[in-house]
């Protein structure tokens, strides 16, 4: 029929009766008989439907399934309305059920998932997919004899595909519906390995519950240990375990027992906590990082008003020889004035001295009262601390407000006196020596070393309430070698708010920031003085002098050892610095050559000082506003002295000239020998903005040589490494002459062939200097109306002499020999054509046309082989002739412009074995907007008409059928012809369908192919293929000839010729003709044969009707076959045969011949049955009526 989303009846089983009325258990059934091995047939099984309630409108039945076991029907599942009762419920893959499900003997369900709205089984229950009843929830029961043990009554068990691990385990979730109108997990029991070592298995059992949304652990057990959020008990607790409870323990009524206690919460309990093991642990966390907590309250509650006296206490007991316990220690805490709004109260800190308690110390208001102090950590008193017999604080510091001891006071961590300040005084005999009143000591913890000391620091009160480090004495250890001690002590104060250095004195040396001595100065060591130093009287005698600042000595500076060292440190960056001034003062005017030197003496063998350098300023030009100087160098030479080199007004003049490193000079650097610079890099740059003259040339054996001038001229240049030229400026958009050779003539005047040239040269394999090549730049006219030029190439081949290979002209590239290979870059002619022999490049542009004269044109160059080949207007003008060879481009980038050529290929070599490569590529690029759908690239193929011009006669245009996204496009490709002048488009491809506009024609509108897929074809014409015709689409076909049809729906307005199978989810064959009582054709299968061979007996055709089993297996169901018995051709003979299979095995069931009808099984007929004159053989007759 036609309804594809409906059930139809195909079978129906009716139950009437004689006489009567309906009754409960009324029904119908049916029965499937099978042979036991007695060859006796056994109800095997009955599917029957029974009436529950017969009464008519209100009909209520139920279908039983009924088998055998051991020769006793049961009813194995029976379905009631929305009940599902089963004896035992075995379900390979989901069950779902919307009413109650009753298994008595337990219910598996191995694959996916279990869903019912309720379920009961007093058996097992599996449900490896999970377990989801939606009503009348999951009971558990077990009814046993045991009742003095524990039975299991659910198991929930959770595997794993690999090893388990600590933190693997299994959980009980319940779920509640909230105001949000669903579930959320409202608890969770979990029981989690917490070693899941196979012998040495522990856990723990978590109870997870809600709170503020998130899933906490409200309880943990595991190990005898139980560790709970908040525990409250309403009666007396033992623990024989330890407890910890995160919120808090409240215990109502008797004591509580535990091994041991922690919680972070309140702990209340009525009768005492008594702890056997572990003590009890009061912690509090929170953030508060600025404030005190209270962790743990001790509560006195009197019945009573309380009086002076009262008070609570915290005892400590140990046990003693005899084992007995004694109160070790008591802190105590009194009331020593009860008055309400204006207590006082002191705390008390009690020791055993002899068996006896005495008060170590108390605390009341301010003051802190101790027999003696001796502390090993940090002492903090905020009022006054007295100890009659010395203060001792071995650890940490010391902060009192005032502070009184007769005894020693020992601080290791340091001493803090806030108000009464600290006093050393010593009383003594001593009047001619020295006694030590105040020792500093600094202990360390390991060993010493240099750097330690041990420092005083003076804080004063400043302008921001705050007190700063105004002053800080320290002894620093310089050498720690207990050995060979060595230390000095510095003087440290602010400057700017930052701590400098101002004086430090070590071996005898004085180190100063700013030294200032009103007389004179003498100093037996070193002096240092980092921000200068200024004797104003008298010569200043040091053994070595250090400053960073301004020396200033009225009557000299004598150092007799170390030389004196002018260093300034500050943040100028790009700037000059100051760091050492030589002055001159003259008490009458300046003449010409006065100045200022400096001498450089050593001694020479005679143990004599000479003058063995002399750097010497001289004023040339003393005019006030207009001065010139010359710096000049002083070496000796033979003993006598001579000028080096001088620098003077721009110029550098040297005699001979040696650079370890960049020689910069802004004015002429004129050197009467040579020029060398050889240092150990060599040269970076030697720039020179004016005039460079070497007679003897330059060397340089590594590094550039730049001019920064365009005026600089360089007269004769030997460079190993190189020659730069460059020229910094900022003209962005225009060109200058970073380099200028020049061929200037001493007489007479140039002719053809005059000009400048570069030669370059190397070594060989054995050494010898070689010409390699030439480049010339010569007059073809001198004229200097008609001045014309040219460019000159020459190279060598195999050991030849230069050859001129190539010129450049203002008319183009003349290639004398071979050819021309650019690796990447571009040829551009664009005033005539190019012409040129065999020719590699990589991009090519001439609007006049190229030209090649022998050769093969090949675009191979690098890896990007083929840039383009292109011309101005997009066409070449003058066209593109190959007169010897072809066009070769390499790369799928390649991109050819219009051209007229003899033939084009595009042959790409690669080694793609099973991949697709793309040897040409055409490229639609927009100058502007952006793409849209619809847009494409055409390829137009042309030829020339009979008039002599070029006309086109077909397209291929592939079109974005799409908004072309990048990585999401969908496109169409079109093939479009003439006729009569006018384009059609016969066929369309796109990615759901192959459109043909017009009759698919090969030769008599028909098609021949190997084979077809598609979406849908729809074709005026006939479709023929030799091998396989898929579509998954609608198709529409006048007619098909096919080896293998496949299609979801097939219609043909003819006929359909199939030579091997047709497979799809419809096959609708129909004809449309006048015939109204005629019986036409509307199918023909037919089965000839193929290289001569003669058909016989047996020779058929069939039906096949192949089904999925339930194992998604296609098995054939059911045949309907024709076949000749007798081939003989006038006088064959045929029957047709029914087959079907039963049990897993194929057989033939019914078979209708010219001579009767045979039944091969028993046959059952509702009606009569007449067999005419013919008779009927058969196994068995089951008849209602006659026969």
């Amino acid at each position: 029929d036609n309804g594809p989303a409906s059930v139809t009846n195909v079978l129906k089983l009716d139950h009437a009766l004689t006489s009567g009325g309906s009754a409960i258990g009324n029904g119908v059934s049916t029965t499937f008989r099978v042979y036991d091995d007695a060859d006796s047939f056994v109800n095997a099984g009955i599917l029957r439907a029974i009436l529950t309630d017969p009464t008519a409108g209100s009909v209520d039945s139920k279908f039983e399934i009924v088998t055998l076991s051991n020769s006793v029907p049961v009813v194995a599942l029976s379905l009631s309305g929305t009940t599902l009762n089963a004896n035992t419920l075995s379900v390979s893959n989901t069950l779902t059920s919307s009413g109650l499900v009753t298994a008595q003997n337990g219910i598996s369900v191995t694959g996916g998932s279990t869903s019912v709205l309720a379920l009961s089984a007093t058996g097992k229950i599996t449900a490896s997919g999970g377990l989801d009843v939606t009503a009348g929830g999951l009971a558990a029961s077990a009814t046993d004899a045991n009742n003095n043990g524990v039975t299991n009554v659910l198991t929930l068990s959770h595997s794993a595909t690999s090893a388990g691990a600590a933190g693997s385990g299994v959980s009980l979730t319940m779920k509640a519906w909230h105001d949000g109108s669903a579930l959320a997990d409202a608890g969770v029991i979990r029981a989690v390995w917490t070693d899941a070592s196979s012998g040495s298995l522990d856990s723990k059992i978590d109870f997870v519950t809600l709170s503020n949304g998130s899933p906490v652990t409200a309880l943990s057990v595991a190990d005898g240990s139980l560790t709970a959020a908040l525990l409250t008990v309403t009666g007396a607790a033992t623990f024989q375990s330890t407890v910890a409870a995160q919120s808090g323990l409240t215990v109502t009524g008797g004591l509580t027992s535990v091994t041991t206690l922690t919680a972070s919460g309140l702990i209340t309990a009525n009768s005492g906590i008594s702890s056997t093991g572990g003590g009890i642990k009061s912690t509090v966390t929170d953030a508060a990082t600025a404030a005190v907590t209270n962790v743990l309250t001790l509560v006195h509650d009197l019945s009573a008003a309380g009086g002076i006296g009262t008070g609570t206490s915290l005892t400590m007991q140990a046990s003693n020889a005899a084992n007995s316990l004694v109160s070790a220690t008591v802190i105590r805490a009194v009331m020593t004035d009860v008055t309400a709004g204006s207590e006082d109260s002191k705390i008390e800190f009690l020791t055993l001295s002899n068996g006896s308690p005495v008060v170590a110390f108390s605390a009341a208001g301010g003051a802190l009262t101790l027999a003696s102090v001796g502390i090993t950590g940090t002492l903090d008193v905020a009022g006054l601390l007295t100890a009659q017999n010395g203060i001792s604080v071995t650890g940490g510091s010391t902060s009192v407000l005032a502070l009184s001891a007769t005894g020693k006071i020992t601080a290791s961590g340091g001493l803090d006196v806030t108000a009464g300040g600290l006093a050393a005084s010593a009383t003594d005999a001593n009047n001619n020596g020295v006694t030590n009143v105040l020792t500093l000591s600094h202990s360390a913890t390991s060993a010493g070393a240099a750097g330690s000391g041990v420092s005083l620091t003076m804080k004063a009160w400043h302008d921001g309430s705050a007190l700063a480090d105004a002053g800080v004495i320290r002894a620093v250890w310089t050498d720690a070698s207990s050995g060979s001690l060595d230390s000095k002590i510095d003087f440290v104060t602010l400057s700017n708010g930052s701590p400098v250095t101002a004086l430090s004195v070590a071996d005898g040396s004085l180190t100063a920031a700013l030294l200032t001595v009103t007389g004179a100065a003498t100093f037996q060591s070193t002096v240092a003085a980092q921000s200068g130093l200024t004797v104003t009287g008298g010569l200043t005698s040091v053994t070595t002098l250090t400053a960073s600042g301004l020396i200033t000595a009225n009557n000299g500076v004598s150092v007799t050892n170390g030389g004196i060292t002018s260093a300034i440190t500050d943040g100028n960056t790009n700037t000059f610095t100051t760091v050492s001034h030589l002055d001159h003062k003259l008490t009458s005017a300046a003449a010409s050559g006065a100045g200022v030197q400096q001498l450089w003496r050593v001694d020479n063998a005679a143990n004599s000082l000479v003058n063995a350098g002399i750097i010497r300023a001289t004023l040339t030009n003393t005019a006030a506003g207009s001065e010139t100087s010359n710096i000049e160098f002083i070496t000796l030479d033979s003993g006598s002295p001579i000028s080096a080199f001088s620098v003077g007004a721009g110029t550098l003049n040297a005699n001979v000239f040696t650079v370890a490193s960049t020689l910069t000079a802004q004015g002429a650097l004129i050197a009467q020998s040579t020029l060398a610079v050889t240092g150990a890099t060599t040269v970076s740059t030697l720039s020179a903005s004016g005039l460079l003259t070497a007679n003897n040339g330059i060397t340089v054996t590594s590094g550039t040589i730049s001019a920064s001038s365009s005026s600089a001229t360089f007269q004769y240049v030997t460079s190993n490494s190189g020659l730069t030229s460059v020229v910094t400026d900022s003209l962005t958009t225009s060109a200058i002459d970073v380099a200028i050779l020049r061929h200037s003539l001493s007489a007479t005047t140039g002719n053809v062939g005059m000009g400048s040239a570069i030669l370059f040269q190397a070594d060989d394999s054995l050494g010898t200097t070689q010409s390699l090549a030439r480049l010339a730049a010569s007059y073809s006219d001198p004229n200097s109306a008609t001045l014309t030029s040219e460019f000159d190439f020459y190279t060598r081949n195999l050991g030849g002499a230069l050859t001129k290979t190539a010129i450049l002209s203002a008319s183009g590239l003349n290639l004398i020999a071979g050819g021309i290979t650019i690796s990447s870059g571009s040829i551009s002619a664009s005033g005539s054509a190019a012409s040129l022999g065999s020719t590699s490049v990589t991009s090519l542009s001439a609007s006049a046309g190229v030209h090649i004269t022998a050769g093969t044109f090949d675009a191979t160059g690098l890896a990007a082989t083929v840039g383009a080949l292109t011309a101005t207007s997009g066409t070449f003008s003058s066209g593109l002739t190959v007169s010897g060879g072809s066009i070769s481009a390499s790369s799928a980038s390649a991109t050819l412009g219009t051209t007229t050529t003899s033939s084009l290929t595009t042959n790409l070599a690669d080694n793609q074995i099973s991949a697709v490569s793309t040897p040409l590529t055409v490229t639609h690029s927009l100058s502007a907007g952006t793409a849209q759908s619809g847009i494409g690239t055409r390829v137009a193929l042309r030829v020339q008409n009979t008039a002599g011009t070029i006309s086109d006669i077909a397209y291929v245009e592939g079109t974005s059928t799409t908004a072309p996204a990048a990585g999401s496009i969908t496109s169409s490709i079109a093939f479009k012809v003439f006729n009569a002048g006018a384009t059609s488009t016969p066929l369309t491809l796109a990615p759901s369908a192959a459109t043909f506009a017009t009759a698919i024609a090969a030769g008599a509108n028909s098609l021949t192919c190997g084979s077809i897929t598609s979406g849908s074809i729809s074709a005026s014409g006939a479709i023929s293929t030799t091998s396989t015709l898929s579509v998954t689409g609608a198709t529409t076909l006048a007619s098909l000839s096919a080896t293998t049809v496949s299609a979801t729906s097939l219609t043909t307005t003819s006929t359909i010729v199939a030579g091997a199978q047709i497979t799809g989810t419809q096959l609708t064959a129909s004809l449309q003709d006048t015939g109204i009582s005629s019986i036409p054709a509307l199918l023909t299968l037919s089965h000839t044969l193929q290289g001569g061979n003669t058909a016989t007996a047996g020779i058929g055709g069939s039906i096949q009707f192949n089904l999925q089993d339930d194992a998604g297996s296609s098995v054939t169901a059911g045949s309907i076959s024709t076949l000749f018995t007798t081939a003989t051709s006038g006088s064959t003979v045929s029957e047709m045969r029914f087959s079907a299979r039963n049990g897993g095995s194929f057989s033939q069931i019914l078979a209708l011949k010219t001579s009767g009808v045979t039944v091969s099984t028993p046959l059952t007929v509702s009606g009569a049955i007449s067999a005419g004159a013919n008779s009927l053989t058969v196994g068995a007759i089951t008849a209602s009526g006659a026969i």
